[in-house]
């Protein structure tokens, strides 16, 4: 066999393993969403990721490819030195080997970037088609515009500065490798063509740069005003207007050093480039400071009056939480908080820090997990799991495979765009067990509000959402979403909820408020964490003895709760 054979073979076993690996991995993913009835959130995701990905990547290896097709034409060949005897001479590369090192390196370049492409999630938010109903009084835009789009521009901001950063660097050291540019006679030496690849990438660069004034002028609204201390006149009056002629000098600059540097005139690129830099400087340093230097206190503090009320109402509309209070929407609010260390009985397939995954033959409950089946589908799972014990015959196929066994982490997964509470409250429907999770919309974005750190984050947006209702032994979650809605809870809904799924987490929250208040276990009785993961064991150890058909065991069990719920209520 010949070598050649032996590559193309060891390639294609790999391209089987990794795409097979693959394959497992997202039939493995799209079950686990469609056994909890969130396939239209499964579809989001890979839509989303598939769009970022492959475009990002797709763009990147063909801009950097186009730009090393451009070197290989400018600098003509590539010698190598050899050695022959003890001659020493130049051999010109092939150019099938140049292809292929462009494209190798073209590949490198677009995979190195792509952790740097916004996530599925940024881009899912965008499309969510959330309306405040409100516009900004400065740039008019309703404000989804900054809690949504802004965001995900920012990051593609970052991704196309990097790409071009990168291939100017790659090519500017080809360049210097290949002598197509070089220090000569003390003045820097370059061809026609070098000089124009160079002055197209300088342009771009330049138009990056007036992209991110754009986003600058933006930011002045959700980062508080140039100094961080809140959005002012100097940024409305000055800086503002200040930007947007930034942008517009920055761009005449681009299309100058474009065709000066074309036709050769490269002392008017860098008379250009060189004031873009100081008008820059000018506008973000020396002219706020020049403004504030002068005025008087009293006429900053005249000037700036309006500004702070207008920051008073956009805090107050964008904070109507207390992260440590719950919502009078929420009718399990009264019910006291638990941490993450209150034990689970060996009935709860979900609580709060399980980790592992469970294999469950009961046919008996309806488990929100997907079942291994057989052929194809048990054959992804396994591989998926890297566990091929679950080909075996003695695993039925009605098995389910329970994994995301975390409450917040399922929750998470389920809800993206929300952030979870810091507490959990066990609550119980008969003998069942479920866990209650207050949902929270967040910003980083949101303008003109002041900021405020929850949970070891600074945010500008808080406001409660609903509450995320978790089967600790089927895994099932439900969302009751608070009434009327809040904005990204509105476009969660008319995007991935219906009728039917919001009306039965609304009676499965009825019901566990009802529940739970006849076992008056509220308030002071629920104080205690040491009762709470009593109740949880008694009641584990009911349903467990109940399952096993020992009465005995399950008749203590009835009998401890019991005594434990009325020493409460006296």
């Amino acid at each position: 066999m010949s070598r050649r054979r032996l590559a193309v073979g060891v390639v294609a076993i790999a391209a089987v393993v990794l795409g097979g690996r693959a394959l497992s991995i997202v039939f493995d993913s799209y079950s686990w969403y469609e056994s909890l009835g969130a396939r239209a959130l499964w579809n989001e995701r890979a839509l989303d990721t598939v769009l970022v990905d492959a475009t990002g990547f797709i763009f990147a290896a063909l801009f950097t490819l186009a730009n090393l097709a451009i070197v290989g034409q400018s600098v003509g060949s590539l010698t190598r030195p050899r050695r022959l005897a003890n001659v020493e001479f130049g051999e010109a590369v092939p150019p099938a080997q140049l292809r292929l090192a462009g494209i190798v390196l073209s590949l490198a370049v677009a995979l190195g970037l792509a952790s740097l492409l916004p996530s599925w999630r940024a881009v899912a938010f965008a499309k969510l088609g959330v309306d405040f109903r409100e516009a900004d009084p400065y740039f008019q835009h309703d404000l989804s515009f900054y809690v949504t789009w802004l965001p995900l521009e920012r990051a593609v901001y970052s991704w196309a500065l990097a790409l071009i950063v990168c291939v100017t660097a790659i090519v500017t050291g080809l360049y210097i490798v290949t002598s197509g540019l070089r220090w000569n006679a003390g003045a820097l030496r370059l061809t026609a063509k070098v000089r124009r690849h160079l002055a197209v990438l300088a342009a771009l660069l330049l138009l990056v740069c007036t992209w991110s004034y754009r986003l600058d002028a933006y930011e002045l609204l959700t980062n508080g005003g140039h100094d961080g201390t809140g959005f002012t006149f100097i940024d409305h009056q000055w800086m503002l207007p200040a930007l947007l002629a930034l942008s517009v000098a920055t761009v005449a600059t681009a299309i100058t050093v474009a065709i000066s540097a074309w036709m050769g005139q490269m002392r008017t690129s860098l008379v250009a480039i060189m004031a873009a830099i100081a008008l820059a400087g000018l506008t973000s340093e020396i002219l706020p400071f020049a403004v504030e230097r002068s005025l008087t206190p009293k006429e900053a503090h005249r000037e700036n009056a309006p500004y702070v009320a207008t920051r008073s109402d956009f805090t107050r509309r964008a904070f109507g939480t207390d992260p440590n209070e719950e919502s009078a929407e929420n009718p399990l609010a009264t019910f006291a908080a638990v941490s993450a260390a209150v034990p689970a009985g060996p009935d709860t397939l979900v609580s709060p820090g399980a980790i592992g995954t469970l294999l469950v033959d009961n046919p008996t409950i309806d488990i929100a997990a997907p079942s291994l089946g057989h052929g194809f589908s048990r054959l992804a799972h396994a591989w998926a799991a890297r566990n091929f014990s679950l080909l075996s015959d003695k695993l039925h196929r009605r098995t389910r495979i329970v994994r995301v066994r975390d409450v917040r982490e399922r929750v998470a997964a389920l809800y993206p765009f929300f952030a979870i509470g810091p507490t959990l409250r066990p609550l119980f429907r008969g003998d069942t067990l479920y866990w209650s999770a207050p949902l929270f919309t967040s910003s980083h974005s949101y303008p003109l509000s002041d900021r405020r750190e929850i949970w070891g984050e600074r945010v500008t947006y808080f406001h409660r959402t609903g509450t995320a209702l978790v089967n600790a032994r089927t895994g099932r979650v439900y969302a009751a979403l608070d009434i009327p809605p809040e904005p990204v809870a509105a476009g969660w809904v008319r995007k991935f909820e219906n009728a039917e799924s919001l009306k039965r987490a609304r009676d499965v929250q009825r019901a566990l408020f009802v529940s739970n208040s006849r076992l008056g276990v509220s308030g002071a009785a629920m104080s205690d964490t040491s009762f709470r993961a009593r109740v949880i064991r008694f009641y584990d150890s009911m349903h467990s003895a109940l399952s096993a058909g020992d009465l005995r065991r399950f008749g203590l069990a009835y009998d401890s709760l019991g005594a434990l719920v009325g020493r409460v209520k006296k």
